[in-house]
């Protein structure tokens, strides 16, 4: 009798610690990861670069903003959230509207990446780095 009872306490330990590994790894193992490349140039004309696979800001002038739309579409048939960071020497210029969002089954959101090149910025100097998009399941 004590062994089946023993066996009972040891199954239903198992299948709980299953469950909250299985609830622990989804909610921090992400379903999906983008990096978006962006550059920025500064310089004494302005130009731009109409590029559809990165953020390319194009040149700048210094004191100068310049802004591009990106959307983050949730492919998914439950809700996610969306982690946005920048990394890089663009960082220091760069800025998002949002960075942390909640976006439900088959919802999408437009961000907007505003770049303000420094006023004191040289010119031909270049800024290079990513916008990292984390999409983790939200329940």
């Amino acid at each position: 009798m004590r062994r089946t009872h023993l066996a009972q306490i040891l199954l239903i330990s198992l299948l709980i610690g299953i469950g909250i590994g299985t609830i622990m790894y989804t909610l921090i193992v992400p379903v999906e990861h983008h990096t978006i490349k962006a550059s920025a140039r500064a310089g004494e004309y302005f130009g731009f670069d109409l590029n559809t696979t990165e953020l390319t800001f194009g040149t700048i002038q210094p004191g100068r903003n310049r802004e591009r739309d990106f959307t983050i579409t949730n492919t998914h048939d439950y809700p996610v959230e969306a982690d946005l960071k920048i990394y890089g020497d663009i960082a220091r210029i760069m800025t998002l509207s949002d960075t942390l969002l909640l976006l439900n089954p088959q919802q999408n959101s437009t961000i907007r990446a505003n770049v303000h090149m420094n006023s004191n910025a040289t010119y031909d100097t270049r800024y290079n780095g990513s916008i990292e998009v984390i999409l983790r399941r939200k329940w």
